[in-house]
């Protein structure tokens, strides 16, 4: 979670912002979707592959939150690898 939430605040500098009523994957799917920036938003979105990273964390945040199961170590990597992902697309 603390990946995520570094990832929402880097997207956040740069104007692309989650609203505060949508999940992770509704998040996501919207940056996916062409069309201008959302409202209370300058930028557009990340380019398409850090917005695919950002899909993929999304989904893991999601399962992380209704699993019962404790996140492996494979799944605490692959979360950092598409949180870099994603803010390199956040940071261009």
């Amino acid at each position: 979670m603390r990946t995520w939430e570094r990832v929402l605040a880097a997207l956040a500098r740069g104007g692309v912002r989650r609203q505060a009523s949508e999940t992770p994957r509704e998040f996501a799917a919207r940056l996916r979707a062409p069309g201008p920036p959302a409202p209370g938003t300058h930028a557009g979105p990340p380019p398409p592959g850090p917005v695919e990273a950002l899909a993929e964390l999304a989904d893991m945040v999601e399962a992380a939150c209704y699993d019962e199961r404790i996140s492996t170590a494979a799944q605490v990597e692959r979360a950092h690898e598409l949180a870099t992902a994603a803010l390199a697309g956040a940071t261009r």
